[in-house]
């Protein structure tokens, strides 16, 4: 009897291994992080452990900026969308942003990419110049999407950065986002920036005219080295292996310490 229990023992907790290495994200600790300067814009991040070895430094470079300019910021881990890749919790941690009714705008930027702290253009310039409900930023065509057959269309949105007014039809653009339809039908063979290049190319909720797609240049550039656009708000370094991701990022938290 005692060997018989001690075999389901056994089985029990190996069971019991393999169901947390298959749902091993979940396990992990929810952690927000709110810093509240008063203010009615807020930066929010969200990335997890498995990128944190670059994007706890370029969160670092984007929580000086929000206290430097007295914005408010919001880091989040908390996973909401476990059924889709991590690229896509953007969505739902805006939604609630939103849905809080704190702020009349939230700025999303990308866990690989930070703010310049040596320009002096602040969000509120970019607000005020395009008075917009949405505020996206162009993309590059890169090596990689070529590779991939994509082209550069009128709905060619980069997804690293993008400003959100607080308005219903935003949130009902957002509520799109989110959904089946827009999941399925992504575009350019991109998780949320192909969704968001879906919605717009449909022109959901006339998104098209409540929106506007700025060129490279201005809220983000690609490659720091390119002094053509040392002007832009934010460096992404999108497309870029790890290394390269924590030589340049630890690079400019250093010149900015």
């Amino acid at each position: 009897m005692v060997k018989i229990n001690l075999y389901y023992l056994f089985i029990g907790l190996f069971l019991l291994y393999l169901l947390y290495l298959f749902y091993k994200d979940n396990f992990t600790k929810n952690y927000v992080e709110h810093i509240n300067n008063g203010s009615n814009i807020c930066i929010c991040m969200w990335y997890d452990d498995s990128i944190k070895i670059y994007s706890d430094m370029a969160k670092e470079i984007n929580l000086k900026y929000c206290n430097d300019n007295k914005y408010d910021f919001i880091y989040d881990n908390t996973r909401r969308l476990s059924n889709r890749k991590p690229h896509w919790e953007r969505i739902p941690l805006i939604q609630k942003i939103l849905d809080e009714n704190n702020y009349d705008y939230v700025v999303w930027i990308d866990s690989d990419a930070f703010f310049r702290l040596d320009n002096s253009i602040l969000l509120e310039d970019i607000i005020t110049k395009y008075n917009k409900d949405i505020i996206f930023s162009a993309d590059v065509l890169s090596a990689f999407q070529k590779k991939r057959g994509i082209k550069e269309h009128s709905s060619f949105i980069n997804s690293g950065i993008f400003i959100l007014k607080n308005t219903m039809n935003v949130k009902k653009i957002l509520k799109f986002w989110s959904g089946e339809e827009c999941f399925n039908k992504r575009i350019d063979q991109f998780q949320d920036q192909g969704c968001i290049r879906y919605s717009h190319k449909i022109n959901i909720y006339d998104l098209k005219n409540i929106s506007v797609i700025l060129p490279v240049g201005i809220l983000q550039s690609f490659n720091p080295n390119n002094k053509k656009y040392n002007d832009s708000l934010i460096i992404h370094l999108a497309g870029r292996n790890e290394i390269d991701r924590v030589n340049i990022i630890k690079e400019f938290k250093n010149k900015y310490q």
